[in-house]
Order: C-alpha cells, then sequence, then structure tokens
C-alpha cells in the first residue's frame, strides 16, 4: 500500500469465492461460542474413544495369547488406528480458527514487499473472505471506505472497551457511514466482559463491525496492510509493538498518549503547534488523571470519541477534495519506522554507546 491510496471494488472476485466453497464445503458453520465449545468437547470424545479402541486393538491379542508376537494384521491395525488419531486431531481444531488460519497464511504471501500496491478488488475480497469464515457474511469493505483495525489482546490494560461502549463506538459510525471497523484479538476468557462488549458492537453493527477473537502473525499482517487507522485505547503500554508496525505499512496510528505509544508515535497536533511536519505520524488522546482514577473511564472515553472525530474529519478532507496531511501523516510514519525502529537503526545507537565510553 503506497501511501494511504487505496481502489479496491465493493464485490468480491469470483476467485475469491470459489476459494470460500472450496475451503467450506467439508462442514457446516459455526455461528457462536457455544457451538465452537461444543466442537472442542466433540471432537475431545472423539479422540478419547480412537485411543481407547486403538489401545484395546493392540493390547488384546497380547493378553488373549501371551506368546504371539506382532504380526502383520496387528501392525496394519495399529497404523490404521494411529493415521485415524492424526486426522482426528487435526479435525479436533474448530473450524472458524482452522479455516481462518489457512486463509491468513495463503493470503499475506505478498506482505513480504510492504510498499506494494493493494490491487483492485484484494482488500474487499479478502476481508469478506474473513468476514464469512468468521461468521458475519454481511461484512464488507468498499473501495471508499475507511478502515480501522485493532489487534491486540482483549484485555482491560488494551482499552478497547472503551471504544466499544455506545458513547464511542456506535457515536463515531453514526458520524462517518463509511467508517469499517476489525477488531482481531485473543480473549483471556471467550466469556469476559471485553469480549462481550467487541461481540455486541458487532451484533449490533453486522455489515460495518467485524470482531475476530483470535489472533495470528499473519492475520495482524493482512489488516496492517489493508487498513488506514490503527486503534490503540490502552489504558497503560509500557512500549507497544503495533504502532510501529503499523506505520511501515503506511497505516496511521490513533492511541493514547502513554508509554511507549507516546515516545513513539508524533501528534499531529504537535504539528499544528509548530513541530516539524516530518514529525508527526499519527493521533493521540490524552487525559489527565491515571489509569486506575475512578472517573479515568469517564474521561477517556470523552477523548477517545473527540480524538477519533477529528481523525474522521482529516481523512474525510482526503477523501473529498485531497487534502494533504493525510497521505503525510502515512508517509512521514513510514519514514519514521524505517529510519527509528529497524534493526540497523538500533545497531547504530549500541556502537554509539560504546563510542561515548571510550
Amino acid at each position: 500500500m503506497t501511501a494511504p491510496d487505496k481502489q479496491q471494488t465493493t464485490r468480491a472476485p469470483d476467485r475469491w469465492r470459489s476459494l470460500w466453497n472450496a475451503l467450506t464445503a467439508p462442514d457446516a458453520s459455526l455461528q457462536d461460542q457455544d457451538d465452537r465449545q461444543q466442537a472442542q468437547l466433540l471432537a475431545t470424545l472423539t479422540l478419547v474413544l480412537i485411543a481407547l479402541s486403538t489401545l484395546v486393538a493392540l493390547v488384546l491379542p497380547l493378553i488373549t495369547a501371551p506368546r504371539k508376537t506382532l504380526g502383520t494384521p496387528d501392525i496394519w491395525i495399529a497404523g490404521v488406528g494411529i493415521a485415524i488419531l492424526v486426522l482426528a486431531y487435526r479435525l479436533s481444531r474448530t473450524r472458524r480458527y482452522r479455516l481462518a488460519a489457512r486463509l491468513a497464511v495463503q493470503l499475506t504471501a505478498c506482505e513480504s514487499d510492504i510498499e506494494a500496491q493493494v490491487a483492485e478488488g484484494e482488500r474487499a475480497g479478502h476481508l469478506q473472505l474473513l468476514g464469512e469464515a468468521t461468521g458475519q457474511d454481511g461484512f464488507a469493505v468498499g473501495d471508499e471506505d475507511l478502515l480501522l483495525v485493532a489487534t491486540h489482546r482483549v484485555t482491560w490494560q488494551k482499552g478497547l472497551d472503551l471504544f466499544a461502549h455506545p458513547e464511542v463506538a456506535d457515536a463515531l459510525l453514526e458520524e462517518d457511514p463509511e467508517l469499517r471497523v476489525i477488531v482481531a484479538g485473543v480473549p483471556n476468557r471467550p466469556d469476559d466482559e471485553h469480549s462481550r462488549a467487541l461481540a455486541e458492537l458487532a451484533r449490533r453493527r453486522p455489515e460495518r463491525v467485524l470482531y475476530v477473537p483470535w489472533w495470528r502473525d499473519e492475520l495482524e499482517r493482512l489488516l496492517l496492510r489493508y487498513a488506514d487507522v490503527l486503534l490503540m485505547p490502552s489504558r497503560y503500554e509500557p512500549c507497544g509493538l503495533a504502532q510501529m508496525k503499523a506505520m511501515r505499512y503506511f497505516c496511521v496510528p490513533l492511541a493514547h498518549a502513554t508509554g511507549g505509544l507516546a515516545d513513539t508515535i508524533g501528534d499531529v497536533r504537535d504539528w499544528e503547534a509548530g513541530l516539524s511536519p516530518t514529525d508527526a505520524t499519527g493521533f493521540l488522546f490524552g487525559v489527565e488523571p491515571g489509569h486506575d482514577a475512578p472517573d479515568f473511564d469517564d474521561q477517556a472515553r470523552g477523548a477517545l470519541r473527540e480524538r477519533m472525530s477529528e481523525m474522521l474529519a482529516c481523512h474525510q478532507a482526503f477523501r473529498d477534495w485531497g487534502h494533504p496531511a493525510w497521505p503525510a501523516l502515512a508517509r512521514n510514519g513510514y519514514d519514521r519506522a524505517s529510519r527509528e525502529f529497524s534493526w540497523e537503526a538500533r545497531a547504530h545507537e549500541h556502537l554509539k554507546q560504546f563510542e561515548r565510553r571510550r
């Protein structure tokens, strides 16, 4: 994705539909967490039964005929049992996780060239396929849509529940009809309050919000390649890696001004206040009280909504009449990430420290 120029079509090409049909033909769709848990339980019981039957097939002849040596039939029985056991293990992994993981691995082959232009129809086709693999067939991303992603653990620290609150997410979705959201991350528990908040948001807005309750490196790279904005509303963040990865993909970060996020993201407000234009790489929102203050969540939600409204206005100005601020932010982030967040840059800094101590 060279700069933020996204010209994709809304209709997925036929080849993605055929790939989807080929991958999903053998089994039915699992619609929710309960179905997935039932499938895991059933697969576990199947494994136990197969293991017991294999054990009986091997041990029973030895018990009934102690002096009998293992012959060819016994070896064949053992081989078949082991093969069935391996096959059952493969099938025990839940359908949605297995399918989407395979999808992400196959569709990120192009990520080795970060600067490669996204082909026409690529983003729409791949993300529609991801939505179908996750059980949200109605989710779609158009060529002019603003795609916001979050690829973090779904925990209290990461603050995604601040965004999922109706006062923030629903208000912003109403403000910009072309905003699309994908949240991908592993919750501590499938039914904890943070995961439920995101799942409920996806149920309220199935055509515009996609919640993927699992995570892989390949999936993160896929999403960052197609995203316009990375959301990181962490309550606290000692370092943070996603924002540095995002900037390498020309993806503009929007984050809470805390810890490593404040250290690595140049806020556009500082640019407006006189900072060098090349230092502005994203949007930061600040909250006066600490993350453990009683009123932190209320203030954070208000600051997040305000900052996201400014981000939407900035992108809309670029989308409607080509204002240069948005592509400048994306390019600045890429340049800064390439210059400062590489092993080569760290090695030079390390050598400088040694030279100072001579």
